[in-house]
C-alpha cells in the first residue's frame, strides 16, 4: 500500500498532538471528579432564642399548696427560698408533711385488661410514690446540697453547742423517716426493691464458695457506696 508522503506526515503529526492532548483532557477530567460542589448553610433556626430563657411556656401555679399533686408543682407554689429548718420540732412537722404528700399522690401506670368482658381496655393502676431525701429537699424549696451541707456544719458546732446537737438530731430523724420508709416499701414489693437498695447505697452479699461444696478460705472484700450505709451496718454489728 503507498501513501502520499505529506499525508503520512498529516497522519503522524496528528497522532502526535493526541498523544500530548490526552494526558492533559484527562487531568482536566480528574480535577472536575474530585471537585467538591458547594454546599448551602443550614438555616439557623435558634436565632431568635435568646440565651438564658426558657423555650417553652411553663403551666400556671396552683393558688395553694394543697392543690400541687408534682414537686415541679410544688417548688412553683412555695418558692426556691427554702424553708427554715431551726428546730426539731419544724423538722418532723416538714417531713411529715411530705410523706403526705407523697401518699396522697401516687403514680398513676395505665394497664390494658387482657381478660375477661373488659379486655383490652385501659385501666388507671396507682403506684406508690416513694418518698427520698432528694424529693423532700425539693419539696421545701432546697437542694440537696444544702441539706448536706447543713448536717456538716451541724455535726462540727454539735460538739460544743446543745442546740446545734438538738438541731442535728432533728435532721437525722428526717433521713432516718425516709430511708425507713424507703426500705419499708421495699420489703413490701410496693416499690423496685433493687432500685431502692442502690439508691441506699447497700450491696447484695452472697455466699462465696470455691466449688459449690468448700468454703471460701481468702478475705472478703465489702464496698460501701455510701456513709450512711456504714453507719447502719455499724449500728447491727456489721462492721
Amino acid at each position: 500500500m503507498y501513501f502520499c508522503p505529506h499525508t503520512l506526515k498529516g497522519v503522524i503529526d496528528r497522532a502526535h498532538t493526541d498523544i500530548i492532548q490526552y494526558p492533559m483532557h484527562a487531568q482536566n477530567q480528574l480535577t472536575i471528579m474530585a471537585g467538591r460542589t458547594k454546599k448551602e448553610a443550614a438555616p439557623d433556626t435558634k436565632k431568635e432564642i435568646k440565651k438564658g430563657q426558657a423555650t417553652g411556656t411553663p403551666p400556671k401555679p396552683k393558688d395553694k399548696l394543697k392543690a400541687c399533686t408534682q414537686l415541679y408543682e410544688v417548688v412553683q407554689t412555695r418558692g426556691v427560698n427554702g424553708a427554715t429548718l431551726s428546730s426539731i420540732d419544724e423538722c418532723i412537722n416538714y417531713v411529715a408533711e411530705y410523706m403526705n404528700f407523697c401518699e396522697k399522690n401516687p403514680y398513676i401506670q395505665y394497664e390494658i385488661l387482657k381478660g375477661g368482658a373488659a379486655a383490652g381496655q385501659k385501666v388507671p393502676v396507682e403506684k406508690k410514690r416513694a418518698p427520698s431525701v432528694g424529693g423532700f429537699c425539693l419539696f421545701i424549696g432546697w437542694s440537696i446540697k444544702d441539706f448536706n451541707k447543713n448536717i456538716a456544719k451541724l455535726e462540727k458546732a454539735s460538739e460544743t453547742n446543745p442546740d446545734a446537737e438538738n438541731l442535728l438530731l432533728g435532721y437525722t430523724l428526717i433521713k432516718e423517716l425516709i430511708t425507713t420508709e424507703m426500705d419499708e416499701a421495699a420489703l413490701a414489693g410496693m416499690v423496685d426493691a433493687n432500685y431502692m437498695a442502690k439508691l441506699r447505697g447497700l450491696r447484695d452479699l452472697k455466699d462465696v464458695t470455691s466449688n459449690g461444696k468448700e468454703a471460701c478460705t481468702k478475705a472478703m472484700q465489702v464496698n460501701v457506696l455510701s456513709e450512711d450505709a456504714v453507719k447502719n451496718l455499724q449500728k447491727l454489728g456489721g462492721i
